[in-house]
């Protein structure tokens, strides 16, 4: 009897589990969601290299990378647009790590126009493109750089407003207050 008692009450328990199984799916989809992040299609094949570690162009040309950081300045020429960027490190939803230390400085041509208001200093981007070789062609001060170029095959322009960034959703215990 005691033994009955107790395989009915497992069998109770796992009945009632089973039916809050689709509640708890669809809580972890939303949850998921709600993470900031950018994909790429074909991006899995990218290498992982920073802009600052390209020394030796030859050995980089045709590699898919994914990087993202900084606008410092956008140039509209006949055949495309070009974006100077200030490299970051990404989470591992492609999100620029805006506190963090820059990791070279890299160019972006594109075959489209980019609106420079939309495209300004300051803003945050994430691409996927095919490395190119180095350029020294973007010059400031007197002085010429040596900077990876990379052509791109998809491109990203984070929201100015950097909450829009984070999660809205959160599990915890307590009260939360958010502006």
């Amino acid at each position: 009897p005691i033994f009955n008692s107790c395989t009915r009450m497992a069998q109770a328990m796992t009945d009632r589990a089973m039916r809050h199984q689709g509640w708890i799916g669809v809580v972890l989809c939303i949850f998921i969601s709600a993470c900031a992040q950018v994909r790429f299609e074909g991006a899995e094949a990218r290498v992982e290299v920073f802009p600052a570690d390209i020394s030796d162009a030859e050995r980089w040309v045709g590699e898919v990378v994914v990087w993202g950081g900084r606008i410092i300045e956008t140039a509209n020429l006949e055949e495309g647009s070009e974006l100077l960027v200030l490299g970051l490190p990404l989470t591992s939803g492609n999100v620029p790590k805006i506190e963090e230390q820059s990791v070279g400085r890299f160019i972006v041509r594109t075959g489209q126009f980019i609106e420079p208001l939309d495209f300004s200093p300051g803003r945050y981007v994430t691409l996927k493109g095919r490395l190119s070789g180095l350029s020294s062609d973007w010059s400031r001060s007197g002085q010429a750089f040596e900077l990876p170029v990379v052509l791109e095959d998809g491109l990203h322009l984070w929201s100015r407003d950097l909450s829009s960034w984070k999660s809205r959703v959160s599990i915890g215990i307590g009260i939360g207050i958010h502006n």
